[in-house]
């Protein structure tokens, strides 16, 4: 008889089942993040059609990934999204196509910005103001000076960073390609792509600025300067879009347990003071014209609908909630990192829509899923191969004690 050894706070006989239960659950998740970001502006037939894609590609991955031990080269996974990336370059370049205003929005912005001149007095042909924080403008400038297609290519690059970084962390050369495949196939992301919106490197640069900030305060708390210009580049990528400030108490409990309660504190008030340093002198300039926090307003109006206290009511329970996440979080990884990061995001995007709906919003939260698409989808490839290296490790046991 073995010995019931324990792996993970279980007896050896249930760790492999709890380990595949737990891989379901992944599984399960990734299909309704996807599928929830996709929700309103695209048709039944397109999330049909991507919904079946789907499941066929997640039951791939629960009988490759988990159930056996094939593998396919790295080599072989990189090439091909190296060629996926750039057929997406010759994609955005040539097939255009305008869906709203969103990256002309930015585009003025960023040149008026450029030019010496108030980045929030433009308008676009639709007549609508600019949403985007100052550091939003800022990080595109590089692109706009390209060209027309430079907000297009700046999500191609942010698409392309995020896939070598989670290299560091994701090892299997197969969950790395299907986590790559789910994400580019996802309509929202298409549609973002394909009409140069910024959503997609928005929440990309997001997400790797937090991440290097909690990856720093793993592997080299004692680095102050390395921490402190990671924390002035996650107040500059703060400084993007206000849905963004709900995911900074997953942050600080994250950097709380690595670092104490203290330097937490400390980095985290360096963060919002890059915030501030980047985003207030654009204010004082002029308030009354500082369109991104008027819009906010708006759009909180419109998808709240419980007046007076109805605009604030989402993000508050919202933030409540992320709160509560980070306290009763007892071991923090980089996978439970991003699980929490795209859970605010995907309850904030939800309760949103479902308010706007139910209260007959013309308002659309087009394209905002992709906020937790990233960090959700990350953390549950990530954790499917946490189960499979959970498993193995399990077996050897059951072998040497037989």
């Amino acid at each position: 008889m073995g010995v019931e050894l324990p792996i993970g706070g279980l007896p050896l006989d249930v760790t492999g089942i709890a380990s595949g239960v737990r891989g379901i659950a992944y599984l399960i998740w990734w299909f309704v993040l996807l599928m929830m970001a996709c929700i309103g502006p695209h048709s039944f037939g397109i999330l049909a059609i991507y919904g079946a894609i789907l499941v066929v590609t997640l039951s791939v991955v629960h009988r490759t990934t988990i159930s056996s031990s094939f593998q396919m080269s790295s080599t072989v996974v990189r090439s091909i999204c190296a060629l996926v990336l750039i057929a997406l370059v010759l994609w955005v370049s040539i097939g255009y196509q305008r869906t709203g205003d969103r990256d002309e929005a930015l585009q003025l912005a960023t040149s008026r910005l450029i030019h010496g001149e108030f980045p929030y007095s433009a308008r676009t042909s639709l007549g609508n103001a600019v949403t985007p924080f100052p550091g939003a403008l800022l990080l595109a400038i590089p692109f706009v000076i390209i060209g027309n297609v430079g907000l297009g290519l700046q999500s191609i690059v942010c698409l392309a960073s995020l896939s070598v970084y989670l290299q560091k962390f994701i090892r299997r050369s197969t969950s790395q390609g299907i986590l790559f495949f789910t994400l580019i196939c996802c309509p929202v992301v298409l549609t973002q792509l394909r009409s140069h919106g910024d959503l997609v490197s928005n929440a990309i640069y997001v997400m790797m600025a937090f991440s290097f900030m909690l990856e720093c305060a793993m592997t080299s708390p004692d680095k102050w300067r390395r921490m402190s210009l990671v924390a002035v580049l996650c107040g500059v990528s703060l400084s993007s879009r206000l849905n963004v400030f709900l995911m900074m108490p997953t942050l600080f409990f994250g950097l709380r347990f690595f670092l104490g309660l203290k330097s937490a504190i400390k980095y985290i008030a360096l963060v919002i003071g890059a915030f501030l340093l980047v985003s207030l002198p654009f204010f004082l300039y002029d308030p009354a014209g500082f369109s991104p926090l008027h819009l906010v307003s708006e759009r909180l109006q419109e998808t709240a609908g419980w007046k007076p206290f109805g605009v604030l009511t989402i993000p508050f329970v919202v933030g409540v909630i992320a709160v509560s996440l980070g306290l009763i979080r007892k071991r923090w990884t980089m996978q439970s990192f991003w699980m929490d990061l795209g859970i605010v995001q995907f309850l904030l995007f939800t309760a949103s829509y479902v308010s706007g709906y139910l209260h007959n919003s013309n308002y659309y939260l087009d394209g905002y899923g992709i906020f937790y698409i990233f960090t959700g989808c990350a953390a549950c490839s990530l954790g499917l191969e946490m189960e499979v290296l959970h498993e193995k490790v399990s077996f050897q046991y059951l072998n040497v004690n037989r």
